[in-house]
């Protein structure tokens, strides 16, 4: 592990990418554990977590059409089988993507590997819209892109929609996750977490104890994650400093935002996307009209229905990505996959 905790080197990143299809790929990150640390120890070789992968295809059936060729020991039986029309069809289930799990690529033997395709106007529209948060959610932590030579327009959608969104959004949650909202010092710290911690709202897998309890600190306090967090949304936290609703201070990293100021709570709400802000309007119409701060109970209120609707959005994506891993990996290598996750989760605090 390098001291900035980046656990990929990028020799074998390139090397796995040549394993796959180039063609019909307008964006392609590596994200998660197994390329940037999520733990302060150190980790051996032999303990390298899986590597995670999202390739944004033009043309999902063609790209699966050339990696059957390519990697066909990558997929069920069952999609073997059938073939790249099934296997397009089955990638529209829940939140739209196909995950091959727990692979082994020639170029990095040592290294396990778990890739997902999805439509590129499918990530287009969860970034713009927030339709699932699925790979949206990915977005709003620390990522490694890696192949960016026809993602102009994505990239623009992820600083213009869904990294304004997820900071808007982790503003207003503040004072719901024990924050002191009379204090107008948040450190940063406490808002990355709160940014890290808005995709698992409503995932299964937290709930089933798929995922570690510590996931969402150790995403911003390992080696290295606070920088790359703080790169990731500087522009973002730059622009709200510029319009007068917080100001930053990076000596003590912090920031200072007074989430009791009217006009400062409305200008942050209208940052929301419209599936988020939509069940608000009546609360938000209230703040408008009012005169003075906002009172507590009315932003404990509108955060916490705004956590309700992000679960709404989450859950039902996700509980159908999770099950149809039973189609895409097959029974024996969900199952090994289910149990490797559990060890990071419910059965890590048993051992």
């Amino acid at each position: 592990m390098s001291h900035d905790g980046k656990l990929t080197n990028d020799e074998d990143l390139e090397q796995i990418l040549n394993s796959f299809p180039q063609e019909n790929v307008a964006l392609t990150f590596g994200y998660g554990s197994g390329v940037f640390a999520q733990t302060s120890g150190a980790v051996s070789e032999d303990d390298l977590p899986m590597i995670d992968l999202i390739f944004a295809s033009s043309n999902s059936k063609k790209w699966h059409e050339e990696n059957l060729k390519r990697n066909a020991n990558h997929y069920s039986l069952l999609s073997r089988t059938l073939g790249s029309d099934f296997i397009n069809v089955v990638q529209q289930w829940g939140a739209g993507v196909y995950f091959n799990p727990m692979v082994t690529v020639d170029a990095v033997r040592k290294r396990s590997v778990k890739y997902g395709v999805i439509d590129e106007l499918l990530l287009r529209k969860d970034l713009k819209e927030w339709d699932s948060i699925y790979i949206s959610g990915r977005l709003q932590k620390p990522c490694l892109f890696l192949n960016t030579k026809q993602s102009d327009e994505i990239l623009e959608l992820q600083e213009e929609h869904n990294l304004k969104y997820a900071l808007s959004t982790a503003l207003l949650l503040l004072d719901t996750d024990n924050h002191q909202i009379e204090s107008e010092r948040v450190d940063m710290h406490h808002l990355f977490e709160t940014i890290a911690s808005l995709s698992y709202l409503g995932d299964p897998r937290m709930a089933a104890g798929a995922e570690d309890p510590l996931k969402v600190r150790n995403l911003v306090h390992s080696p290295g994650q606070y920088d790359r967090f703080y790169k990731l949304y500087q522009s973002q936290l730059f622009k709200l400093q510029k319009e007068g609703i917080l100001s930053i201070n990076e000596g003590n990293k912090s920031i200072q935002v007074n989430l009791l100021e009217r006009s400062t709570r409305l200008f942050i709400h209208r940052q929301l996307p419209e599936k988020l802000s939509y069940n608000i309007k009546a609360l938000v119409h209230d703040i408008s009209n009012a005169s003075g701060q906002v009172p507590a109970k009315k932003m404990k209120l509108s955060g916490n229905i705004i956590k309700g609707q992000l679960s709404k959005i989450i859950a039902t994506p996700a509980k159908f990505q999770s099950a149809k891993g039973l189609v895409t990996a097959g029974i024996v290598k969900s199952a090994r996959y289910a149990y490797a996750k559990l060890k990071k989760g419910a059965l890590k605090s048993i051992a």
